[in-house]
């Protein structure tokens, strides 16, 4: 009767060491980072852009989802993602996930200024869930961007009717002395260059072909680091500080972003999207968001 008591008693502390462990799996949350692209100040009808990270030691993620403490903060909310990661638009994850990356972007909707809105980013693996909550606040209203895609400068300077400026009131690649508020060139020497039309830069190469350039427009220019312009929005433009290079031009390659505050003080970013390095007609493709406050 005893020993049957001591296998009774092993038995039971078998069973609950069994139990105590399954208890400990399920404590383990998966985790979740959110981390904004830009400012947290936003004015109705900005697009919010949040870059998402969830991972789980469990079996497999199962859902994503977003609920913010006013119901109208956020209106077209949308997922950017690998193609198979998620099985629909609502954030249901493919089966067999363990981690994954995407970003989640949103409008803010009508909300009045100076309201403080908080985002709470869910995950749920098999077992469990956890919450990443950021907050931003409604701002009074920053200029809307246009975006101008795929101007085309012909990076000559033999010419003063070749288009190589753009001008920002109307959103057009511009021939030299038309109103230009930036020019792009190619020089066999510094290569492709984005310049202010004050630029001692440019009155020197025109005068090389004996052409007289004399736009003396006083736009600042500053060679960005490390900022995705697919992400660049009003919010971030309004907020920008732009600090001009001393020479009045830089060096330009593809995939380079540039802040830029013309004279009257519209702001904007210009992406480099492709550039031809050959000395005479070396077109230079690039994209362009510019505050509407530009008359658009």
């Amino acid at each position: 009767m005893k020993k049957f008591s001591i296998l009774t008693m092993m038995v039971l502390a078998v069973i609950a060491l069994t139990f105590t462990s399954c208890d400990g799996e399920e404590d383990v949350v998966p985790t979740i980072t959110v981390t904004p692209a830009t400012t947290n100040v936003y004015a109705p009808g900005n697009v919010v852009t949040y870059a998402v990270a969830v991972a789980t030691v469990n079996k497999e993620l199962k859902m994503f989802s977003v609920t913010a403490t006013s119901a109208s903060a956020i209106t077209a909310p949308t997922i950017t993602a690998t193609a198979g990661m998620f099985t629909n638009a609502t954030g249901t994850f493919a089966g067999d996930l363990t981690e994954a990356a995407f970003t989640y972007s949103f409008t803010v909707g009508a909300l009045t200024a100076a309201t403080e809105v908080g985002v709470t980013f869910t995950v749920e693996d098999d077992k469990a869930t956890n919450d990443d909550v950021k907050t931003f606040t409604v701002g009074t209203g920053a200029p809307a961007v246009t975006e101008y895609a795929s101007r085309v400068s012909t990076g000559d300077y033999s010419s003063l009717t070749t288009a190589n400026g753009f001008d920002v009131e109307t959103g057009t690649a511009v021939a030299a002395n038309q109103g230009e508020d930036f020019v792009i060139v190619y020089n066999g020497t510094t290569k492709n260059i984005i310049c202010s039309p004050n630029s001692t830069q440019l009155s020197t190469l025109y005068g090389y072909n004996s052409k007289t350039y004399n736009n003396n427009t006083v736009t600042k220019l500053q060679k960005l680091s490390g900022v995705d312009y697919a992400s660049v929005d009003a919010a971030y433009v309004d907020a920008m500080t732009v600090t001009p290079v001393s020479s009045g031009y830089t060096q330009v390659i593809a995939g380079d972003v540039i802040a830029f505050e013309t004279a009257t003080g519209v702001k904007g970013v210009t992406k480099i999207v492709s550039v031809t390095s050959t000395k005479g007609v070396a077109p230079v493709t690039y994209s362009v968001k510019v505050q509407a406050s530009a008359g658009k």
